[in-house]
């Protein structure tokens, strides 16, 4: 039962590690947010759903449909406002589970680099690197790179859903 609690308590830890450097360095959820609506965004690459999610957008906002240059703010009102519908209707399961993925994967991040220093810290007695050692180092670096490109894409992904769920509740309306 010991290693249930310092397990559960080690995670919390990785958790909130991950999510303060998410907010300081990495910046996955708020770049996803914030720049979703603007050509240059990495978050929605089909035009024609851009052009509705703008048109959405615009009436979010009341602008103009001619008006496609958006703030971070407007962004983020929009994402927002439309995250906060789906949690009054409640239906934002989906969004809640890749929710949930992005954060394993965030936190997993954190813990590659760990674990390869706690690998280090134990088992190379000298600075000469047998042919495991680098394997191990290989791995644990290729699993920050999946894991990191996981947390990025699911974060860009939670957007989409978020906004592709409020317009089809809002056109059922």
């Amino acid at each position: 039962i010991l290693f249930l609690v310092g397990s559960f308590f080690l995670g919390l830890v990785l958790q909130e590690i991950s999510s303060v450097l998410d907010k300081k360095v990495f910046k996955f959820r708020e770049n996803a947010r914030c720049k979703f609506l603007n050509d240059e965004n990495k978050i929605i690459g089909n035009e024609l759903e851009l052009k509705s999610f703008r048109e959405l957008a615009n009436k979010i906002l009341n602008k103009s449909n001619d008006d496609q240059v958006y703030n971070e703010t407007e962004n983020e009102y929009v994402f927002y406002l439309c995250k906060t519908f789906l949690e009054t209707h409640e239906k934002c399961d989906k969004a809640n589970k890749i929710n949930s993925l992005y954060a394993m994967s965030r936190s997993l991040i954190i813990s590659m680099p760990l674990c390869l220093s706690a690998y280090y810290r134990y088992n190379i007695k000298s600075f000469s690197f047998s042919r495991q050692d680098l394997v191990v180092t290989f791995i644990m670096a290729m699993l920050t790179v999946i894991f990191y490109k996981r947390a990025k894409r699911f974060a860009a992904y939670r957007v989409r859903v978020i906004l592709r769920q409020y317009k089809i509740l809002n056109e059922k309306n």
